[in-house]
């Protein structure tokens, strides 16, 4: 059973569905200062709140926050296709970036500790298309 959130936005954006205008509006509650919202991504983090990591996640990058790519490394366990945030993996900052996206070229997914290929969306294989470097 999941503890309830203590705070709001982290319950507001666990019931929220993920789209483009849900993180402009969570963007836009978000607090401006770093440290404030990695404490959100936290305790999004430890409470298993795969939404809400995702969302706040997406809304502060789309905000021009930093998020420290230790975080997502954690984080991005909770959730079901990494291949989404894999994506973002320029926009985050910290000192294991380069080991996070390192992680992504070789094809191990972050937080399962086992390999797995996300190179594209046609079965695994590499192709020009991937928006993940090889």
């Amino acid at each position: 059973m999941k503890v309830a959130p203590s705070h709001p936005l982290i319950d507001r954006a666990e019931e929220v569905r993920l789209s483009a205008a849900s993180i402009e509006a969570v963007g836009s509650e978000l607090p401006r200062s770093q440290p404030e919202v990695e404490a959100l991504l936290v305790e999004a983090i430890e409470g298993n709140f795969a939404r809400a990591f995702t969302l706040l996640s997406l809304a502060a990058l789309n905000e021009g926050i930093a998020v420290d790519a230790a975080l997502m490394v954690h984080g991005v366990r909770l959730l079901p296709d990494p291949r989404y945030i894999a994506k973002l993996v320029g926009r985050v900052s910290g000192t294991s970036r380069r080991r996070w996206s390192g992680r992504w070229r070789v094809g191990v997914c972050p937080g399962k500790g086992r390999r797995r290929r996300y190179f594209s969306r046609h079965g695994g294989r590499k192709s020009k298309s991937s928006p993940i470097t090889t």
